[in-house]
């Protein structure tokens, strides 16, 4: 290959084997490519081995990356090499055996803007993450094993993306979410957060997605979040908790079904037949 090249992609095929091992990418091989800034081999038929030979040091002698896809490619770790790789835009290390905690260097990096976590085994976010300084847009942890995310929710100035859904998840989604929120799409589905829907969710004006859906949350039907106006989509899943369902001026088709109508108990509930008055005032329902 040209030392020249600058761009090197090979996504989307069954490549089965590349250097020294049949079914084997020895990531050193790149090394003299000394003007490649973006590199993708996700999603082929490789185990792409991220250690290096004893004569290299890798960590300084591998090329300057813009953008690295590494998705599917059986790593069982972060690559260490990475931490010298501080001009990266684009990152996705999905769909992998990546253990343990997310190294805090990596959010630390000013340039980074896409960074793609999912499908992984991450448990945590390495300590200290206080003195975060990211410009993350998209940052996408789905289906993980993490345990704690107060921080990333909170932590949205910059972000648009941000999907949480299927970890382990667990207690309040904190009330403190900033007025310079900028998510565009919020994704905390099938994880076990309880408690009320924070009302500070309104400072997201620009938000276009939001889905809590399958979680333990509970009160009052989130009627606030009607003051974001850019909102599209809102998934809640848990169709008992509904008390006000309004379709009207749309033009639907099809039919609702008995069992789905039988679903929504709250409607049925005269125990908060008060408190939804107080709340909504006096409304008919004609079914």
């Amino acid at each position: 290959m040209s030392k020249e090249l600058r761009y090197l992609s090979l996504l989307h095929n069954n490549l089965t084997g590349c250097g020294l091992n049949n079914g084997t990418m020895r990531l050193d091989m790149i090394q003299r490519l000394q003007s490649l800034n973006t590199l993708g081999l996700s999603y082929n038929n490789l185990s792409v081995d991220i250690t290096f030979n004893e004569n290299h040091d890798g960590l300084s002698s591998f090329p300057k990356m813009k953008y690295l896809l590494l998705a599917s490619c059986k790593l069982m770790e972060f690559p260490k090499f990475l931490r010298n790789q501080p001009h990266l835009n684009g990152l996705d290390l999905s769909n992998n055996y990546i253990h343990g905690a997310i190294p805090n260097w990596i959010l630390r990096f000013n340039y980074l803007v896409y960074l793609n976590l999912s499908n992984n085994f991450i448990t945590d976010l390495e300590r200290p993450f206080d003195d975060l300084n990211s410009n993350l847009y998209s940052l996408d942890l789905h289906s993980n094993k993490l345990h704690i995310s107060k921080c990333l929710i909170k932590r949205n100035s910059t972000l648009r993306v941000l999907n949480l859904a299927g970890n382990k998840l667990t207690g309040y989604v904190s009330d403190t979410i900033s007025s310079s929120c900028n998510l565009r799409f919020l994704d905390l589905n099938g994880n076990l957060f309880r408690g009320l829907i924070p009302k500070s969710l309104t400072n997201c004006q620009r938000l276009q997605l939001l889905n809590l859906g399958n979680n333990m949350f509970s009160g009052r039907f989130p009627c606030f979040l009607r003051k974001i106006s850019t909102l599209r989509v809102l998934i809640l899943s848990d169709w008992k908790m509904l008390h006000i369902v309004d379709l009207a001026s749309n033009n639907f088709t099809g039919t609702l079904t008995k069992s789905l109508l039988r679903s929504w108990t709250k409607m049925m509930d005269g125990n908060d037949k008060d408190e939804i008055q107080e709340e909504y005032g006096t409304f008919f329902s004609d079914m």
